[in-house]
């Protein structure tokens, strides 16, 4: 069996973010369409919708995704997603072809020793 750690708290981080950057949750709820009591729950939830969170990102130009998934282990981002994994790639390839030009050098200037 797997063990899965907890997962974090979205209203927690909704809340913190409220709390942060001095929003009011009326303003929220007005630019989402809802009533104040529906920001008030989203902030005392450990868990909302996918789709409340998309449309709180869009409405506080903050992305929530981004930090969760900044909680989630480094190899579960596709090495073409996840820039350092990409970095290191190219150093291993790079590493590769100077080993290799090491190499022809080392065998040139061998042969010319012999003349």
């Amino acid at each position: 069996m797997i063990t899965i750690p907890e997962m974090p708290n979205v209203g927690e981080m909704l809340k913190n973010y409220i709390k942060t950057n001095r929003k009011y949750k009326s303003g929220i709820a007005n630019w989402l369409g809802v009533k104040r009591s529906s920001v008030n729950k989203y902030v005392g939830r450990r868990d909302m919708k996918i789709s409340t969170l998309w449309r709180l990102c869009h409405v506080l130009k903050y992305n929530f995704f981004a930090d969760l998934g900044a909680q989630l282990p480094a190899e579960f981002t596709p090495v073409a997603e996840n820039p350092l994994q990409t970095r290191i790639a190219e150093l291993e390839k790079q590493k590769s072809d100077l080993e290799l030009q090491v190499k022809t050098l080392e065998k040139a200037i061998e042969l010319m020793g012999r003349k």
